[in-house]
């Protein structure tokens, strides 16, 4: 994904700035840009959410979310369609914690935010 090298705000008016899913598509230079970009738009008082896929500072949260994932995608599976059809679906190589896809590049969050 490629950002525009500065977001247009002429003056500080987000009082909440979302981030959903888009982060761990950035690469190392794209994430603490857009976070630059975030704060220069959002109020002084302010707020940043971000929702979206980070990486663990040891290999054994790795896996723990990957296992939270599967166990999350069963879960929903079970409730939506009382079976497992949607969760076969993310056990067939679908969990970017133990199937990484080319252009998703999660990131141990604070190290973004120098």
């Amino acid at each position: 994904m490629i950002l525009p090298p500065k977001i247009g705000c002429t003056r500080l008016t987000a009082s909440v700035s979302v981030l959903s899913l888009v982060i761990h598509h950035l690469d190392s230079t794209g994430k603490p840009r857009l976070y630059r970009n975030v704060f220069n738009c959002i109020a002084e008082r302010g707020a940043l959410l971000v929702v979206d896929i980070v990486a663990g500072r040891r290999p054994s949260v790795w896996s723990l979310h990957a296992n939270l994932f599967d166990r999350i995608a069963y879960e929903q599976s079970m409730t939506a369609t009382d079976s497992t059809e949607l969760y076969d679906i993310v056990r067939k190589e679908w969990n970017i914690f133990i199937y990484p896809q080319e252009g998703e590049m999660p990131d141990i969050f604070f190290d973004n935010l120098n």
